[in-house]
């Protein structure tokens, strides 16, 4: 187990390096940019989903799989 981990680790560390090799500082420091406002934007629509699902949970609306089941599939 442990040469897994050593053999990852290295293996992770060239590789990185060798995206910096080619892309660059500046390349690197904008693609980690752009990664990081596609995630920003992930997390924020799906806090936005969660919360119209609260929403509706609380207004007894919504539906779906769960709600069917309990009541039969009528």
């Amino acid at each position: 187990m442990q040469l897994a981990a050593r053999m990852v680790f290295w293996g992770a560390l060239v590789l990185g390096s060798l995206y910096v090799w080619n892309r660059g500082i500046d390349g690197t420091v904008d693609d980690a940019q752009e990664l990081a406002l596609y995630w920003a934007d992930q997390y924020a629509y799906y806090q936005q989903q969660a919360e119209m699902a609260r929403k509706l949970g609380a207004q007894g609306g919504g539906g779906g799989y769960a709600r069917k089941r309990r009541e039969g599939w009528r």
